[in-house]
């Protein structure tokens, strides 16, 4: 399928070789390809790429939530996705979110199956992440019910990341203005943000086809103004932060409470309600381990190295020495071939084709 219908947003800082590898997969897909770029100077390349018609990069030296924000009034195509810089989306499971919105106007927003990969000694590994990922009851409309159910996954948070969902232009431009309508100090508010507010206005999709490979390649980007090295639960919890939760609670119960029928504290007590019960959980299950610990984007993998054989900590280790540790990892092949075998649709020509690109980007550092 061609994607011309489709934008995919890079909000990027810092890791210009990593924009060249985005550039070199999606170059003859037909997307577009939207790069918001953070850096101190603007890449080498962006006069060359501005003349190309599926592609459109910005230097844009402002903060993480400004170039969000701009993305939400610059795609102009009927779909949009946000990507990390150095993650991957497989083109036919990206076509098939495609095809679901074309088909069913009653779904906003739709994700897929998903692999972590890293690079090592010369091969790419992988693991399959969010197993446990599901749909909710099609019958649950928008709202309070919704998002109760949205936020009921087995492991502790949501059932599927909304975040990263190929979504209609209205959605995306409407949720990205809404989650970083306001300024916080944490940046996994925004994500916690959109996963409140996506449920409450809309329905979201998991189709069974392995789309995202997320990269452990790098640690997150954390810069002043932006540090990931602290969860949500313990910004949460920290008292000096109770003003900010009251505004993004007061923020989210404004964008929706016209299209809920409850008053407006009934709604508002809902939301808390929601927060609180994910945050006390999350506290627990982290409790005795550092303020700084690794964030939501390796939670799931990090079970998968806690056996008897193996008890270290290695969400406090940086992705770097966390991989010295997990060098029986199954490679990224094996790892799409697990997730085929428990019936997911996996497209191995591309997996390959990525599989050679990673390569040849390492090899040739």
């Amino acid at each position: 399928m061609n994607l011309q219908d489709l934008t995919i947003v890079v909000i990027t800082f810092s890791r210009q070789r990593f924009i060249d590898r985005q550039v070199a997969y999606w170059k003859d897909s037909g997307a577009k390809l939207l790069i918001l770029d953070g850096s101190a100077k603007a890449h080498p390349n962006s006069g060359v790429w501005n003349l190309t018609s599926n592609m459109s990069y910005i230097h844009s030296p402002t903060t993480y939530r400004d170039r969000h924000l701009m993305a939400a009034d610059l795609v102009a195509t009927k779909y949009a996705i946000l990507l990390n810089d150095d993650e991957f989306l497989l083109n036919p499971g990206i076509s098939q979110c495609v095809e679901l919105l074309e088909s069913n106007l009653l779904v906003d927003c739709v994700s897929g199956r998903a692999i972590n990969f890293f690079y090592k000694n010369g091969e790419v590994y992988g693991q399959r992440i969010y197993k446990s990922f599901s749909n909710m009851d099609d019958c649950i409309p928008p709202g309070v019910e919704r998002m109760r159910e949205f936020w009921n996954d087995p492991d502790g948070y949501v059932r599927h990341y909304t975040i990263f969902s190929v979504m209609r232009q209205t959605v995306f431009a409407n949720l990205i203005k809404q989650t970083f309508a306001t300024e916080h100090s944490n940046p996994y508010a925004y994500e916690i943000r959109m996963h409140l507010l996506t449920p409450l206005q809309y329905k979201s999709v998991l189709i069974n086809e392995l789309v995202w490979l997320r990269s452990g390649e790098n640690d997150p980007v954390s810069i002043k103004g932006f540090d990931r090295s602290i969860r949500f639960s313990t910004w949460y919890l920290d008292p000096s932060n109770v003003s900010e939760i009251k505004t993004m609670l007061d923020d989210i119960t404004e964008c929706v409470k016209e299209d809920i029928d409850l008053y407006e504290v009934e709604l508002r007590d809902e939301i808390l309600g929601q927060l609180n019960k994910y945050v006390l959980a999350d506290s627990q299950r982290y409790i005795g381990m550092s303020r700084e610990v690794s964030p939501s984007i390796t939670r799931r993998m990090v079970t998968q190295f806690k056996s008897a054989s193996r008890r270290i900590i290695v969400t406090r280790l940086p992705n770097s020495v966390r991989h010295k540790l997990t060098h029986n990892s199954t490679t990224l092949i094996e790892a799409a071939e697990e997730w085929r075998a428990n019936g997911v649709g996996v497209d191995s020509a591309e997996v390959k084709k990525l599989l050679q690109l990673i390569m040849n980007f390492h090899r040739s550092k």
